[in-house]
C-alpha cells in the first residue's frame, strides 16, 4: 500500500518564494486537513493536503475495508487538469489488494483517461464541457476545489460544469452559492446540497449533507507511516533569531496577531519537549539551493512555529511560518541580516 508520508511536498527552491520585503500575507504553500464524515454508525476519514498548484486526498472507508488516494494538478483557474487515482480493497486483512488505478487528463473539451486493474487496461476518451471540473462528489477535496473555483470566478453564485470520473462519460452541473459572505458556501450537485463553513483560504471547516455531518479534526496520518528517521531539533543560530525581526515577516506576524514582544521572546525548539513538531517541520520542507539541503533553525514565536533556513554571510534565506498545529504553512524570502 502506498503509505501516507509527511514528506509529500518537499524540495522547495529559494527562488520560488515571495520576494524579500513583500508586505502582504503570502498565500499558503501548504494546507493539510483531516476530516471525518459521520453517517449513522459509519465514519469516513479524509486527509486533504493542498498547495497552490495541487492537492492530494487520502480517503479511508473502514466499514467497506477500502481506501482511495487522489492526486490532482491544478491550473491558474482552480480547475483540475490532471488526476491520478488508486483504490485498495480488503485493507487491514491478509487479502488486501491494490484493486485499481486510473489517470485522467482534462483538456478544454475532452477527458482522456486510462483505468487499470491487475489484468487489464482500458483507455478512455469522453467529450467534456468547456471549463469542466472532474469530480467525485463524496470526496471533500473535490468539494473544496469547487469552492475555490467559484471564488476564482469572483461571483457569489457560480455554475460549474462537471465531469464525473468512474462513469461512462457522465456530465452535470454544480452550483456554488455564498449566501452569507465568505464564511459559508452551499454546493449543489444533482439536487443534493452540502452546506459548508469555510475560512478565508477556502478551507472547509465543517459541513452537513442530509444526515451526513463533516467535522475537521486535528491532522493525523490516516495510514501507517514508514519508520521515521532519527531527527533532532538542532540548534537555532544567532543570525536566524535576528532574522525573525526582518520586515518581510511583519505581514505574516500581524495577520496572526504575533506581537513584537512575542518575537523578542521567541523560543528555540528543543529535543526534550518539541521533537514531534521538529519532525514535522523538517520533513514537510527540505529546502535546497543548487547544493545540498540547508539546515533549519526552529522557533516558537507566539502562537506560531517558524523555521529559518539559509541565513549566513553570503546568502539570503527563507522563513517557513506554520499556523494551526503545523497545518498551514507560508513561505517568505529573507535578506541577509546586517552584522552587529
Amino acid at each position: 500500500m502506498d503509505r501516507f508520508s509527511l514528506a509529500y511536498w518537499v524540495l522547495i527552491a529559494l527562488s520560488a518564494v515571495c520576494p524579500a520585503g513583500a508586505q502582504t500575507l503570502p498565500p499558503p504553500v501548504l494546507i493539510r486537513t483531516t476530516y471525518i464524515s459521520v453517517v449513522g454508525a459509519d465514519t469516513v476519514w479524509q486527509n486533504v493536503l493542498r498547495t497552490p498548484q495541487s492537492f492530494q486526498s487520502d480517503i479511508l472507508i473502514p466499514t467497506a475495508r477500502a481506501s482511495v488516494k487522489v492526486m490532482a494538478l491544478l491550473d491558474q483557474r482552480a480547475l483540475i487538469r490532471k488526476l491520478d487515482l488508486d483504490v485498495w480493497r480488503a485493507i487491514g486483512t491478509p487479502g488486501q489488494v491494490h484493486a485499481q488505478s486510473a489517470s485522467f487528463v482534462v483538456t478544454d473539451d475532452s477527458v482522456l483517461g486510462e483505468v487499470r486493474a491487475a489484468d487489464r487496461r482500458q483507455p478512455q476518451r469522453f467529450p467534456s464541457p468547456t471549463g469542466a471540473m472532474i469530480v467525485q462528489g463524496n470526496y471533500l477535496g473535490f468539494l473544496e476545489q469547487l469552492v475555490l473555483r467559484a471564488r476564482a470566478l469572483g461571483v457569489t453564485d457560480a455554475s460549474i460544469p462537471l465531469f464525473f470520473f468512474g462513469t461512462p462519460g457522465d456530465t452535470g452541473l454544480a452550483t456554488v452559492r455564498f449566501p452569507h459572505g465568505s464564511d459559508s458556501a452551499i454546493v449543489t450537485i444533482r439536487d443534493r446540497s452540502t452546506e459548508l463553513r469555510v475560512n478565508d483560504l477556502g478551507r472547509i471547516l465543517s459541513g452537513k449533507n442530509g444526515s451526513s455531518v463533516v467535522s475537521r479534526v486535528k491532522f493525523r496520518a490516516i495510514f501507517p507511516t514508514d519508520s521515521a528517521p532519527a531527527i533532532r531539533c538542532g540548534t537555532a543560530n544567532r543570525a536566524a533569531r535576528q532574522s525573525l525581526s526582518q520586515p518581510a515577516l511583519a505581514a505574516v506576524f500581524a495577520y496572526y496577531k504575533v506581537a513584537a514582544a512575542d518575537v523578542a521572546a521567541a523560543r528555540a525548539l528543543n529535543d526534550e519537549t518539541d521533537i514531534n513538531a521538529c519532525r514535522d517541520m523538517l520533513t514537510l520542507f527540505q529546502i535546497r539551493t543548487e547544493g545540498p539541503a540547508i539546515g533549519q533553525s526552529l522557533f516558537k514565536v507566539g502562537n506560531l512555529y517558524v523555521a529559518i533556513a539559509g541565513i549566513d554571510a553570503t546568502q539570503a534565506g527563507v522563513a517557513i511560518v506554520y499556523d494551526d498545529n503545523l497545518e498551514v504553512a507560508h513561505m517568505v524570502s529573507l535578506g541577509t541580516p546586517k552584522a552587529h
